[in-house]
């Protein structure tokens, strides 16, 4: 009986570990912020006949919503019920029954790229007060530090690597403009590198002459100069 117990309340714990809970807002305890993390389930707790809504980066668009039962206590606008076709970044929910589901929705980005959601959907009954439940959720929005640093970084990254091209390419030019063997082959450089070629040769024609007039036996002072 002590290991059952044991083995539910840790089957629990492990549970509500795996589920990300939002943070509430400052404003309205109601609406609340989530980190996106597409490893994690995000945990909603929303109440018989009110509706809540989730918000999206508005660089995505809703792409599919798939409940876990469409029969289920949870259920989205749909068109004919006055809701927009299609879904842009916002999704309305509103539970329809008490029980749980739950629920993944595909977003898209411009250049194509899926983004998924998974949640955890709990529908709980309308306080009989009139009151809301303290942990229900009527707005969700997603924040992406993470993602939004890392884009950061990758546009320093290439920012560095654009300003490294500029200043290799302005050494490379300022060596072409200045270097009479590297520099654009014009008629005045290739003059002035053929005059220089032909003077180095010039005197090292010279200089071989001079050494093979000399005579073998000849040690004058003279002649070895």
């Amino acid at each position: 009986m002590i290991r059952t117990a044991f083995a539910v309340l840790l089957c629990s714990s492990v549970s509500s570990y795996a589920l990300s809970l939002p943070e509430p807002g400052k404003a309205d305890m109601h609406v609340r912020l989530q980190p996106y993390d597409p490893l994690n389930r995000t945990m909603l707790v929303l109440t018989v006949s009110r509706v809540s809504n989730i918000t999206f980066s508005p660089m995505e668009m809703i792409k599919r919503v798939i409940f876990g039962d469409e029969n289920g206590p949870v259920a989205t606008i749909t068109e004919k019920e006055g809701g927009p076709a299609p879904l842009v970044n916002n999704l309305p929910l509103f539970g329809k029954a008490v029980g749980k589901t739950d629920l993944i929705v595909i977003t898209a980005s411009p250049d194509g790229k899926e983004h998924p959601y998974q949640f955890f959907l709990d529908v709980r009954p309308t306080p009989k007060d009139g009151n809301d439940d303290p942990e229900a959720v009527y707005g969700l929005q997603f924040t992406y530090v993470a993602q939004e640093k890392a884009a950061a970084q990758q546009v320093a990254q290439q920012t560095w690597k654009e300003k490294q091209d500029a200043r290799m390419k302005e050494v490379a030019e300022n060596r072409l403009n200045t270097d009479v063997f590297y520099g654009p082959r014009t008629g005045a450089t290739w003059r002035r590198a053929s005059s220089a070629t032909s003077r180095r040769s010039k005197r090292t024609t010279t200089a071989a002459s001079r050494r093979s007039a000399i005579p073998a036996t000849c040690r004058c002072h003279r002649c070895s100069s």
